[in-house]
């Protein structure tokens, strides 16, 4: 599992990390199903930018955002962004 800094939020029940806890899910299996191609975030697709891997820190960077994506202050950013389409 791709896990960001704060991945001890995600290990106990506490239900204000339910929604943290779902986005990284949903990311790991849309990675693991091959429905996600992590290749295009991280540069390696073919034609989506240089050529090199993560390190291991820019992973966790990755998977940090995609978790704070669950948080309140992330869940005000997605509303704030979706609400000026």
């Amino acid at each position: 599992m791709l896990a960001g800094y704060n991945h001890r939020r995600l290990e106990n029940n506490d239900p204000y990390h339910d929604k943290e806890r779902k986005y990284v899910k949903v990311f790991n299996d849309m990675i693991e199903n091959k429905t996600f191609n992590i290749d295009y975030l991280t540069g390696t697709a073919p034609n989506s930018g240089p050529n090199h891997f993560l390190t291991r820190e820019e992973s966790k960077l990755v998977a940090t955002v995609i978790q704070w994506l669950g948080t309140p202050v992330g869940q005000s950013f997605i509303k704030k962004v979706e609400s000026d389409e």
